[in-house]
C-alpha cells in the first residue's frame, strides 16, 4: 500500500526510531548500575525508573522534533493549514500529564508501598500507601486549585485601534482626510464630515497616539498545570545542576589529592601476596584443628 502523501515519514521514522533507542538506553542504564542481589525482582520498580528515564529524556527531545515538526510543510503553508505534521500540542500535553501522574503519584506509591513495615502484608502494603499517596494528592490539588483561582490569568498588552466603517461612495470625501482624523464607529455611515471624526490617530497603527490595553485572559488548567510544573522542574534543574556542577571539580581534586601515592615494586608484592597465603592456611589448619 503507498503511503499518503504529503506527510513528512522521514520525520515520524526518526522519531519512532529514537524512541526506540531511548528504551533501550534506559533498560542498559538500568541493568548497568543495578545491585547484583536485585537481580529478577522488583520489576515494578525497575519498570518505573525505565519509565521515569524515557520520560526524562523523551521531554528534552521534544523540543528539537517541535522544530522540525514546524518545518514540516513548506513555508508557502500557513501553519495552522499544515495537517501533515505530528500533532505536537497533544504529544506536549501527553508527556506533561504523564510527568505529573509519575512524579506525584506513581513513584510515591512505590516508595511507600516498599518503604512499608515489613511486617505487613501485601494488602496492608497497598492501603498505607494508597492513603499516603491519596493524601499527598489532595494537598497538591488544593495547591494547585487556590493558586488557579487567585492566579491562574494571563495578560497580554495591546495596541487599541479605533475606527469605524465608510461607504465606498464616501471615499472622495477623504480628499479632506489628515493624518490625525479617523472614523467615530458607528457614525461614518451618514457621510465624512466633522462630526462623525475623531482626532487624535486612534485608527493609525504607526502613530504614537493610539491606545495601550491589557487583555486578562483565565488560562486553561492543563496549560497552568503544565507551566507550573516547568517552573518547578527549572528552579529544581538549576538548583541540583548548579550544585553537581560545583561539586564535580572539588571531587576530582579531592580524589587526586587523596590518591595512593606509596608504590611498591612486584616482587614485594608478590612477597606480601605469599606471606598473607601462608597466613591464610595456618588460620586454616587451626580452625580444622
Amino acid at each position: 500500500m503507498a503511503l499518503a502523501a504529503g506527510f513528512n515519514w522521514l520525520l515520524i521514522f526518526v522519531a519512532c526510531v529514537v524512541a526506540v533507542v531511548l528504551l533501550a538506553a534506559c533498560i542498559y542504564v538500568l541493568i548497568h548500575y543495578q545491585h547484583p542481589d536485585d537481580g529478577n525482582q522488583a520489576w515494578i520498580p525497575k519498570g518505573i525508573v525505565v519509565l521515569g528515564l524515557w520520560l526524562a529524556m523523551a521531554t528534552v527531545l521534544l523540543f528539537p522534533l517541535d522544530v522540525a515538526n514546524r518545518a514540516a510543510c513548506s513555508f508557502g503553508v500557513a501553519e495552522s493549514a499544515c495537517v501533515f505534521t505530528l500533532p505536537m500540542r497533544e504529544l506536549w500535553f501527553a508527556i506533561f500529564i504523564t510527568n505529573l501522574v509519575m512524579v506525584f503519584f506513581l513513584i510515591p506509591f512505590t516508595m511507600f508501598f516498599w518503604e512499608a513495615d515489613s511486617d505487613y502484608t501485601w494488602f496492608m502494603r497497598v492501603k498505607t500507601a494508597f492513603l499516603w499517596t491519596l493524601g499527598m494528592a489532595v494537598v497538591l490539588g488544593l495547591a494547585i486549585g487556590v493558586a488557579y483561582g487567585l492566579a491562574g490569568f494571563v495578560e497580554y498588552p495591546t495596541q487599541e485601534l479605533v475606527s469605524g466603517l465608510l461607504p465606498l461612495d464616501q471615499l472622495p470625501l477623504l480628499a479632506n482626510y489628515t493624518g490625525t482624523d479617523c472614523i467615530k464607529p458607528g457614525m461614518g455611515l451618514a457621510g465624512y464630515n466633522a462630526t462623525n471624526k475623531i482626532p487624535g490617530g486612534l485608527c493609525d497603527g504607526y502613530g504614537a497616539n493610539y491606545a495601550i490595553k491589557t487583555w486578562t485572559l483565565r488560562v486553561s488548567l492543563p496549560v497552568y498545570i503544565m507551566a507550573i510544573q516547568s517552573v518547578f522542574g527549572w528552579i529544581l534543574f538549576l538548583v541540583f545542576a548548579g550544585w553537581g556542577v560545583m561539586a564535580a571539580p572539588i571531587d576530582w581534586l579531592h580524589q587526586y589529592m587523596r590518591r595512593p601515592r606509596a608504590v611498591i615494586t612486584k616482587s614485594e608484592f608478590l612477597n606480601r601476596a605469599r606471606g598473607l597465603a601462608q597466613r591464610a592456611k595456618e588460620i586454616k589448619v587451626r580452625a580444622r584443628a
